[in-house]
């Protein structure tokens, strides 16, 4: 199954791949090409790239974060070594290529970083999280690449994740961090000039371990979300003045290391995916734009996924899902669809009336099976099939069922789905 899209039909349909080795150990793997993501097999996602460039990092290379630290144009690189205690710069160098790696102390066992300009001289610095000492690193950029020695700051026990926002609504960067030790967060607020205050800590579900940001209720406040092992998405809504008091619970199906926030619907709304570790799923949950959400609805990966990342990958104009398989070395890839559309003619009248159906923006090739639900037993009758052209569009011709089986007078829903993608589209039948 894939992503929900908008209000005329729901989008069931998942897309797959596998884009080469997962990063990870002493090197980096730069895939230096564009992602192009195909549709024509069923149910796949796949990509290409050109062959890999390794560079040589720290110890047990674990996050990273991308920005321009020389205020060249081009993307730089830093990478965290929790086996070294260190992050390690690279400077990019056009082409997909990258200088050698220049490494700077941090706390014990960094397990990730965040890059972002804290003191407003528009040169980009980093925040690092210590998983092993309990604090957050600071290293201030000198605007040509380098940075500062490294300033660590209290936080709770065994920080995984560390985001940037304004919370308070001052214009200065605020840090907020995952303790999964302490199942907290920790909100840590800026001076401006690149120092914060101390950390005060706000209550998480179970072994939090990732935070992403976002207002989820659109009071134009910064609000968390955290992604907890104990198979939990919390939320934690914002009061404006940098303080967090209350939170929410939202269930899905395995403890998760990775939340992400954008509107994948196309609503306006935020929303919040998150890995399924041991379940091997990414749960979607869609904002009601109040600062809820839906009940999660679930979608294959591969196996033990670790870490999701929103982005259009297809041009389509909604984010895709970009999805790292810890245990299968994959990355699955799961494209946000334009809606499948299915229309009924007529629409209203007697059981065994005969009816053209007709739809758009299903798998070319594939069969498209269309359904009445009765209401009633048996709950649903095919009254047609038919085969997807290029363009996307099928029809087929049928009969509403006879009286003994058509169900209650009323409107009844005409179902239409891809044998293929799952694609599900849908439509009203008023039986009179």
């Amino acid at each position: 199954m894939g992503l929900q899209g908008r209000s005329r039909s729901t989008v069931t349909r998942v897309g797959r791949g596998t884009f080469g080795p997962r990063v990870g150990r002493a090197s980096i793997l730069v895939l230096a090409s564009l992602l192009w993501v195909a549709l024509g097999s069923p149910g796949a996602a796949h990509a290409s790239f050109a062959s890999g460039l390794k560079y040589s990092v720290g110890s047990q290379p674990f996050g990273m974060a991308t920005a321009d630290f020389n205020g060249d144009g081009t993307p730089d690189l830093a990478v965290t070594n929790q086996g070294s205690a260190s992050v390690d710069v690279l400077m990019g160098q056009g082409g997909a290529s990258f200088a050698p790696a220049v490494s700077y102390s941090v706390g014990l066992a960094p397990s990730s970083v965040a890059a972002s300009d804290l003191t407003g001289n528009g040169v980009i610095d980093l925040v690092v999280a210590n998983f092993g000492s309990g604090t957050v690193s600071v290293l201030l950029g000198n605007g040509d690449g380098t940075f500062v020695p490294a300033v660590s700051y209290s936080v709770g026990t065994d920080p995984t994740s560390v985001a940037i926002g304004d919370f308070n609504g001052d214009g200065i960067p605020d840090l907020a961090v995952t303790d999964e030790g302490s199942n907290s967060v920790s909100i840590l607020l800026g001076n401006g000039d690149g120092t914060f205050a101390p950390a005060v800590s706000y209550p998480a579900g179970t072994d939090p371990t990732s935070v992403a940001i976002g207002d989820f209720n659109g009071d134009g406040i910064s609000d968390l979300a955290v992604a907890d092992l104990g198979s939990t998405v919390s939320i934690l809504l914002g009061n404006g003045d940098g303080t967090f008091p209350t939170v929410a619970s939202y269930p899905i199906p395995s403890g998760s290391e990775s939340v992400a926030v954008g509107d994948v619907n196309g609503d306006g709304i935020s929303d919040l995916v998150a890995t399924d570790l041991t379940s091997n799923l990414v749960s979607v949950m869609l904002g009601n734009g109040d600062g809820t959400f839906s009940p999660a609805v679930n979608y294959k990966t591969g196996k033990e996924p670790t870490s999701v990342a929103l982005v259009d990958v297809n041009g389509g104009g909604l984010p895709d899902l970009a999805v790292d398989n810890l245990n299968s070395a994959t990355v699955s890839v799961l494209p946000a669809q334009t809606l499948a559309y299915v229309g009924i003619t007529p629409s209203t009248g007697v059981a065994g009336t005969a009816v053209t159906v007709s739809g758009s923006d299903f798998l070319a090739g594939e069969t498209v099976k269309v359904k009445y639900k009765t209401g009633a037993s048996p709950a649903a009758v095919t009254i047609c099939s038919g085969v997807v052209s290029a363009n996307g569009s099928f029809g087929c011709t049928g009969t509403i069922p006879s009286a003994s089986t058509a169900g209650s007078l009323g409107s009844h829903t005409i179902q239409a789905k891809g044998a293929t993608s799952e694609l599900v589209a849908k439509a009203t039948f008023k039986l009179t």
